[in-house]
């Protein structure tokens, strides 16, 4: 359901100064665009409730931080909601992968998994923190940046001063160099 803007522009006013109804109000317009995009997605730790409250989270968030007179606000909301929720699938996959600090290794959630596979999981990170121990400095820190950090390896390389094909290959052998030692303990 669609507003007439200057109508809008009334209640946006109304909600930024503390009005609650008038909150509920431009909270109601969206909520129908809030249930379609939240049943896109699929998070195995929420519910379709949690995406839909994360929804509403973002529809006064938008409320807080829209400057009145400038563009839509309907587009605004619609980018907010559709950002956060790829936001929250983002962060939901950064949470899956095993960090090197970690000492529970949660790769896909408890229900996916038996006891002898999470102690198979639980050596190979083991065994991957001893290795990552004892490569030298340069390689871990290459390690943490890339794989850790997410940094890209283009923008590593001009961070160190190496050329990016010498930076490339450098990664290439260490991951050789991993595969290796993985291959020749099992």
């Amino acid at each position: 359901m669609k507003i007439e803007n200057d109508v809008l522009k009334v209640l946006l006013e109304r909600a930024k100064s503390g009005d609650k109804k008038a909150v509920s109000e431009i909270i109601d317009l969206f909520n129908g665009y809030i249930i379609k995009e939240a049943l896109r997605y699929k998070i195995p730790s929420m519910e379709l409730e949690d995406l839909v409250q994360y929804g509403y989270l973002t529809v006064l968030k938008c409320i807080k931080s829209y400057k009145l007179g400038s563009n839509s606000f309907y587009g605004y909301v619609i980018m907010g909601i559709k950002n956060n929720f790829n936001y929250m699938v983002r962060k939901h996959k950064v949470n899956r992968v095993v960090y090197y600090d970690n000492e529970i290794v949660d790769i896909m959630g408890t229900d996916e998994f038996s006891l002898e596979e999470h102690i198979m999981i639980y050596e190979d990170v083991k065994w991957l923190r001893d290795t990552i121990d004892k490569l030298i400095k340069e390689e871990q820190e290459l390690i943490k940046c890339y794989f850790l950090e997410g940094v890209k390896l283009v923008n590593y390389a001009k961070a160190k001063g190496v050329p990016y094909p010498t930076m490339l290959y450098r990664k290439n052998e260490l991951l050789k160099k991993l595969k290796r030692s993985y291959f020749k303990n099992k």
